[in-house]
């Protein structure tokens, strides 16, 4: 059993790597098959199952909201009982906008053989949402549910590498912070990608999002018809009043979008 001491150790060694942005020290602190799970219902809530999880998707994923190097964390008190520490500290950052954050927050962490092996984190919820608000691109939407039960069965099948650690990803979050790199991993042309996305967003009813991704298309070299012919491939899994609907979206889409620029094709006769 790791003793009391070494415990506090851990503890504050691996704050001091948080503080620093040191990730392989943060990582060295971690157990292989540490788990994390952050408290609430925020783009960075649920529970995330292994050292690589934690740092690669949990930790990129916190600080992709704020400016570089503008994270500090001050530890304010800690209390050890045997394998377990309960920590207090205060996070403080600053985001793309200039708005300051600064968020109370406390942890129960269990150590186990000189290594963190489970973390359960609480914060104020409301303070964190609006760091998330601020973030360019998002608005104050849905948030983000990462890596349920059962996504470990798809390691090593390509989805897991595709998607990271993520589930649910919301396009007024995901795509403006990440939206350069995932097309590329799904091995797909930008504008494949972004008529895709197109067909999601009618599905969900998302118009807004609709529009975004419809102009991204259209940067990229889709047409009107291009759109159109997307939604009505839609028909048989949607049903043609959905397909209709969404038909309706892709139009004023366009319209609103690509303005005086764009070029609507003639159908092919």
């Amino acid at each position: 059993m790791t003793n009391q001491h070494s415990v506090d150790d851990v503890i504050r060694t691996y704050f001091d790597a948080v503080q620093r942005g040191d990730q392989e020290r943060i990582r060295a602190s971690l157990a292989e098959d540490a788990t994390f799970w952050i408290h609430g219902n925020l783009p960075i809530s649920g529970t995330y199952e292994g050292r690589d999880a934690i740092v690669d998707g949990l930790f990129q994923g916190a600080l992709s909201r704020f400016e570089p190097g503008s994270l500090t964390v001050e530890l304010t008190s800690t209390f050890v009982s045997e394998d377990h520490a309960a920590a207090e500290w205060v996070s403080r950052a600053r985001t793309p906008t200039g708005t300051q954050y600064e968020n109370c927050c406390s942890g129960i962490f269990v150590v186990r053989d000189g290594v963190i092996t489970s973390v359960r984190e609480y914060m104020d919820t409301q303070a964190d949402a609006e760091s998330w608000r601020s973030v360019p691109g998002r608005s104050a939407g849905a948030p983000t549910k990462l890596r349920p039960a059962g996504m470990e069965s798809m390691q090593g099948t390509g989805v897991d590498e595709a998607l990271g650690y993520y589930w649910e990803l919301f396009e007024d979050w995901f795509i403006p912070l990440f939206g350069q790199e995932l097309p590329a991993r799904s091995k797909l042309d930008r504008k494949t990608a972004e008529l895709i996305t197109v067909v999601l967003c009618a599905v969900r009813g998302a118009e807004a999002s609709l529009h975004a991704h419809a102009r991204m298309a259209i940067e990229h070299g889709a047409t009107l018809d291009e759109l159109r012919g997307v939604m009505l491939l839609t028909i048989p899994s949607m049903g043609i009043p959905a397909a209709l609907e969404g038909l309706a979206m892709v139009e004023s889409g366009f319209h609103a979008s690509a303005g005086a620029d764009a070029k609507e094709v003639a159908p092919d006769s």
